[in-house]
């Protein structure tokens, strides 16, 4: 925690007055596209490896939005990681960076993995957001029994 910036009161301030109109703004644009819930990813790939966060962490964003301006979001598993997904060599880019090369190395192994969508409601619309994410459960209809349940 020592290395964390200071601020002040003022820097606060403007960061706060900043953040309610960008939420203002997001509502306003949610309300002229009449929108009840969006159904969107929550990451580009499976969950990764603990070790590789620090190069694959920032795919956060996919979250940190509706996490900032405080809209209920929640994910349902629609699928897993299939055989041969699991590949390093499943996975390719024409980037080929550090990004793809850290993605391939978390993609071994992960196999059975969740794959999900996030579903997210307006602001103090919790309820709505959880009857969407049941819609899309009931949809979906995606049902796996973890390996260590198996083992009762």
């Amino acid at each position: 925690m020592g290395s964390m910036k200071k601020f002040t009161k003022a820097e606060v301030d403007v960061f706060l007055r900043r953040k309610a109109k960008f939420e203002g703004q997001f509502k306003e644009m949610w309300q002229d596209l009449k929108l009840d819930g969006i159904i969107c990813p929550i990451f580009p790939h499976a969950a990764f490896r603990h070790e590789d966060s620090d190069e694959l962490g920032f795919f956060a964003y996919y979250t940190m939005l509706f996490n900032l301006i405080g809209y209920p979001a929640g994910t349902v598993p629609v699928t897993e990681v299939l055989a041969g997904e699991d590949l390093p060599t499943a996975y390719a880019d024409a980037h080929n960076d550090i990004y793809t090369r850290t993605l391939q190395h978390s993609m071994a192994g992960s196999r059975g993995l969740p794959i999900g969508l996030q579903v997210v409601a307006p602001k103090w619309k919790d309820e709505s957001c959880l009857a969407l994410m049941q819609i899309v459960s009931d949809l979906v209809k995606f049902s796996k029994i973890p390996d260590c349940a198996k083992l009762n």
